[in-house]
Order: C-alpha cells, then sequence, then structure tokens
C-alpha cells in the first residue's frame, strides 16, 4: 500500500508504465497510431488525432469499466 498510498498515485504509476513502453512511445488502444506526450489533459487522458477518441491508462485493458478502484487493481497484480 506504500507503493499505491492513493488513486492518484495509481494512475501516475499507470500512465507513466503505459507511456514508457521502452523506446517505442505511447499508442492509441483503438487504432494503434503513435500519440505525441503533449497531448495528455489534466485528466489524465490521451488524445489521438487518428482517430479522433479520448483513451486513459486502462483502456483497452480489463480494468476499463471496472468499478474497482485502479489502486485496488495495481495492488491486487502486485
Amino acid at each position: 500500500m506504500a507503493w499505491f498510498p492513493d488513486d492518484r498515485a495509481a494512475t501516475e504509476y499507470s500512465a507513466a508504465d503505459r507511456g514508457a513502453t521502452a523506446h517505442r512511445g505511447l499508442f492509441c488502444p483503438h487504432c494503434g497510431v503513435k500519440v505525441a506526450e503533449t497531448t495528455l489533459s489534466e485528466r489524465r487522458r490521451w488524445w489521438c488525432r487518428e482517430c479522433r477518441r479520448w483513451f486513459s491508462v486502462t483502456s483497452g485493458t480489463a480494468m476499463e469499466r471496472s468499478k474497482v478502484s485502479l489502486r485496488n487493481w495495481l495492488m491486487l497484480a502486485w
């Protein structure tokens, strides 16, 4: 629980992990196009200019529409 003391810490960890897929960069889970890091909004969502859709750290994962918090998902996986 020390790694993820709140939901914000869990979101920041997941955002860094999703954007740090080695040297490849961040890709839209909807269309697969590489997304510029500068399109990150304050709500921790990215805008894909190609397919014109928002996506978050949980988009395209089992956690996407879950009612369980991201913090709990990460603690379970950890």
